[in-house]
């Protein structure tokens, strides 16, 4: 620790505390190495400015009592512009954190403004979600059902679907990852069957190559809105027929079903139920 002065009643001399920056008037110590004047208490916080030495009352008119004063004035001085400088620092930068906020809170509000302006947004993602999940199932409808265990009854379903499916596509270039009837079981009317496949492309060949066998149709799996779709087409047809318009059938693109002009080339339509 450095050597201190220790001065109990401060004499005539007024010096300002280093520390706290009061007027030290009694019980006040000179640290010799940081060249300042502290209360004793305060010097208890700048363990350098501890007395290590006996005290000693100084000359009450110590001409270098005014060099204390402005060398602890000039401390000041020098901390209070860079406390100025660092809180202009941090002004400069809530500055530039506030518009990076404002930039934030434009682009929220314009995308708020983009999907109010757009409220069938998550329908038309929930849709589209529907449809990619549907993509690699099959609809077959019109195969008839047999007795027996349910076990026994899903094995001779599957025995019939090879069999078609082998009409249009070779055994080992598909496969099945599972099968199943839907709805409950009925005396008047086969239940449909949906087939999942492991990918889309063996969908696409099925409904195209339409198995020729008799009364059963292989049909895409639709979602509700484009099953709504193709009844409102099935009907327009119908009418523009009974209107007298012919050679009409329908196509479809994309899953999108149209009506158009049947052509001697064009390929034969699915039926969609």
């Amino acid at each position: 620790m450095s050597p201190s002065t220790m001065d109990q009643d401060g004499g005539s001399q007024r010096v300002v505390c280093f520390v706290c920056s009061r007027v030290a008037v009694k019980k006040r110590i000179f640290c010799a190495d940081c060249q300042v004047w502290s209360h004793i208490g305060c010097a208890e916080r700048k363990p350098c400015c501890m007395p290590t030495t006996p005290v000693q009352l100084p000359d009450p008119d110590d001409p270098n009592a005014i060099k204390y004063l402005v060398t602890a004035i000039n401390s000041l001085t020098s901390s209070i512009s860079d406390m100025k400088k660092s809180i202009n620092d941090i002004l400069s930068e809530n500055k530039k954190l506030r518009k990076e906020l404002e930039d934030i809170k434009t682009k929220v509000f314009t995308n708020n403004v983009d999907q109010q302006s757009d409220p069938n947004i998550e329908e038309v993602i929930s849709e589209a979600r529907d449809r990619i999940h549907r993509e690699k199932n099959i609809i077959i409808t019109g195969l008839p059902e047999t007795n027996g265990s349910p076990e026994e009854r899903k094995r001779k379903d599957m025995e019939k679907i090879t069999q078609i499916i082998s009409t249009a596509i070779p055994e080992n270039d598909y496969k099945i990852m599972s099968a199943m009837r839907l709805g409950k079981s009925s005396s008047t009317k086969p239940r449909s069957i949906k087939i999942v496949f492991d990918n889309s492309a063996t969908v696409n060949v099925l409904v195209r190559a339409k198995p020729k066998i008799d009364s059963v149709y292989f049909n895409n799996d639709l979602t509700p809105m484009q099953q709504q779709q193709a009844y409102n087409i099935r009907k327009e047809l119908r009418t523009r027929r009974e209107n007298g318009e012919k050679d009409l059938r329908i196509r479809y693109k994309n899953g999108m079903p149209t009506i158009i002009k049947a052509t001697k080339n064009l390929t034969p339509i699915v039926k969609q139920d």
